[in-house]
């Protein structure tokens, strides 16, 4: 049995799972993921069959599309409230320059505004508080990622 101040850690990592069809992590360093993580993980991973037809059948009795459907209240709104975010991304001067970044993106199509209120479609601002951070509307963040910027690492996005 799971206890109570655990269910919604399992809930979200039931959800991520089923949403990346139930691959194993990458081995991360010690220290980097929490106890409580790893077992909740190790346990989900063990009766991924099981807990996948278990949501099939949850989904038909329930007449849900998605399995988003199951998730609280509280987490969909974290969720559809980071999907709008702006994309951050840091240039790393250890491969590249920032003007040289800025060039590389107005060649693409890029324009780069003022500040943030103003990204929308093709447009990106350097960030005020700190100098090498370029931010993208939340829309572009997956045309950013197939870049040659971001495949080369000189832009990282988180």
């Amino acid at each position: 049995p799971v206890p109570a101040d655990q269910m919604s850690l399992v809930a979200v990592m039931l959800f991520d799972f089923q949403d990346r069809k139930f691959p194993k992590r990458k081995r991360q360093r010690k220290g980097e993921i929490i106890e409580t993580v790893r077992d909740v993980e190790n346990v989900l991973l063990r009766f991924k069959v099981k807990l996948a037809a278990a949501l099939g059948r949850c989904r038909i009795k329930h007449n849900h599309l998605c399995i988003e459907c199951f998730l609280p209240e509280g987490v969909k709104k974290n969720q559809e409230m980071a999907v709008k975010l702006p994309l951050y991304t840091w240039v790393n001067t250890l491969k590249t320059s920032l003007d040289e970044v800025q060039s590389v993106l107005r060649n693409a199509g890029f324009s780069q505004v003022k500040s943030i209120e103003q990204l929308e479609g093709h447009t990106f601002c350097q960030d005020p508080h700190c100098g090498d951070t370029l931010v993208f509307p939340a829309q572009l963040k997956a045309q950013l990622y197939f870049t040659k910027l971001l495949r080369d690492h000189k832009l990282i996005a988180r």
